[in-house]
């Protein structure tokens, strides 16, 4: 093994010691490893959300960045925004959330910008970090071109045949929601889920564009159009 590819998360947990012992010691834990087999390269895909404060996945990622960064290996840092396509986590618990409910509810009034970008450019991106030496102790934001969230949401119904209304709700009813889904052992919406979300992407992905071209949302879903209408039949059983 010469290079390893950091991917682990905890993701869908709110709770500080969780992110910490995954991705900080987690991450302490690989550094140590790779040290022992003498593998100097490690491609990290950390999150946009380490750009925000109080989220507790976005600190530790923020943590786990900058132990590599200091870490004395080869280190690359990808921070990701909305990764889909076959089998992701985010867009496919999104629709069966809007399967679920008589409409679609929206924090704040949802122009926050969102880069999200398909499975096949996010590896791409990747294979491109592990052949070019350049890439080596760089920090790339990993996204596609931006749409806003009420757009997002507009192309990805369209694509998957959905008729619903969207609800604008004020963002204090989603953190409610957030605090009382802890209580009841829930992970269907959590704090974490909610900053990230309206989570405003303004950042350049100029240099994500030396490692890959990313298609734009609509073009990413006709590649995995038939993964989510799998999910809408799932759903109907």
């Amino acid at each position: 093994c010469s290079v390893v590819i950091h991917l682990a998360a905890p993701v869908g947990h709110d709770d500080y010691k969780t992110n910490y012992d995954v991705t900080v010691s987690g991450t302490e834990n690989l550094i140590k490893a790779c040290k022992r087999n003498n593998v100097r390269r490690i491609i990290f895909l950390s999150s946009v959300m380490a750009l925000i404060g109080q989220s507790n996945y976005g600190r530790t990622k923020l943590e786990a960045e900058k132990l590599l960064l200091r870490s004395g290996m080869d280190a690359t840092i990808l921070r990701g925004d909305w990764i889909y396509g076959d089998g992701d986590w985010g867009l496919s618990r999104l629709l069966r959330l809007i399967k679920k409910y008589p409409f679609i509810p929206i924090p704040g009034n949802g122009n926050y910008r969102k880069r999200p970008i398909y499975v096949d450019d996010a590896v791409k991106s990747l294979i491109g970090c592990m052949r070019r030496k350049e890439t080596i102790g760089r920090l790339y934001m990993l996204g596609g071109p931006a749409i806003t969230y009420n757009e997002m949401l507009e192309t990805f119904c369209k694509a998957a045949g959905i008729r619903k209304r969207k609800v604008h709700l004020p963002m204090v009813i989603f953190f409610l929601a957030a605090a009382v889904a802890g209580l009841l052992g829930s992970r269907n919406i959590t704090k974490n889920n909610v900053l990230g979300l309206t989570f405003d992407c303004d950042y350049n992905i100029r240099k994500t564009k030396e490692l890959v071209n990313p298609i734009d949302f609509k073009d990413g879903l006709a590649k995995c159009k038939d993964y989510y209408q799998g999910i809408l039949q799932e759903q109907a059983h």
